[in-house]
């Protein structure tokens, strides 16, 4: 399982690589480094941008798609020496990777990935500045790109929803001081979770057996424990949900937009 971000490193030869990804990754990752102390941790950091702290864009730009792009060949093209082992990644946020994840598929590595519930319902033009109740690691990005994990999500590219609960105290988010750089990079989900995808998931069509099978049957099959785990049958967990689609609720974020959630 991996957290795919990384910086760039020098590229092997060209024969030795197992996929061709996009030749403007390093241009596209230049000067992102000098915004992070680390570059795949959670642990909060010293700002090391002159770019102003509580802009939303200044934490976006300083985690691009490149990083997880770059990650994501690197575990590819590494794949060839155990290609019996199953790798999958973990709380991927750049659709860009989509298309990669699919031909690696098509060259026989085994190879599966998860998205997250903020990345499926949550969009940076509507993060305000200073909200930092909203970093993560990888960040939500764009509306655009929200849309086409949701393609992935639909055409079977991304397997499962998972939530990488990152709760923390107040004040290591840095709201006083609207520190996007500084703050805890992790967003507590785990209660809004069904909530908020099948309300975004109900404008593109699914139903409750796709919840079923993104939250429960997929990720019980993914650590290996489908039978005990992820289905109704004698002998299971009896890990059982009652919920109510049709009834409403709101959520309210300081300095955010107002989310509803079903």
């Amino acid at each position: 399982m991996f957290h795919a971000e990384m910086d760039p490193v020098p590229e092997p030869p060209s024969e030795e690589r197992a996929l061709d990804t996009s030749q403007d990754l390093e241009s596209e990752h230049a000067g992102s480094a000098s915004l992070r102390k680390e570059p795949s941790l959670n642990l909060p950091d010293k700002p090391l941008s002159p770019l102003p702290k509580d802009l939303y864009s200044t934490f976006l730009h300083s985690r691009p798609q490149s990083m997880e792009i770059l990650a994501i060949g690197n575990i590819l093209r590494l794949a060839r020496l155990a290609p019996s082992l199953n790798l999958h990644i973990v709380h991927l946020s750049a659709s860009n990777a989509i298309p990669i994840l699919r031909a690696a598929r098509d060259l026989k590595v085994n190879v599966t990935a998860e998205t997250c519930f903020h990345y499926l319902t949550l969009h940076s033009e509507s993060i305000q500045d200073g909200a930092t109740q909203f970093k993560c690691c990888p960040p939500i990005r764009e509306e655009s790109n929200k849309d086409l994990l949701w393609k992935g999500l639909l055409d079977g590219d991304i397997g499962t929803v998972v939530s990488d609960h990152s709760p923390c105290t107040p004040d290591l988010k840095r709201l006083p001081d609207r520190d996007f750089i500084g703050a805890w990079g992790g967003i507590a989900t785990i209660g809004l979770g069904i909530s908020v995808l099948w309300t975004e998931g109900r404008k593109r069509g699914i139903k409750l057996q796709d919840l079923v099978k993104w939250m429960a049957v997929g990720t019980s099959k993914q650590v290996g424990l489908y039978g005990k785990k992820g289905v109704i049958q004698v002998g299971a967990d009896a890990d059982l949900c009652i919920w109510s689609p049709e009834e409403t609720f709101m959520v309210l974020w300081s300095r955010c937009a107002v989310a509803n959630g079903r």
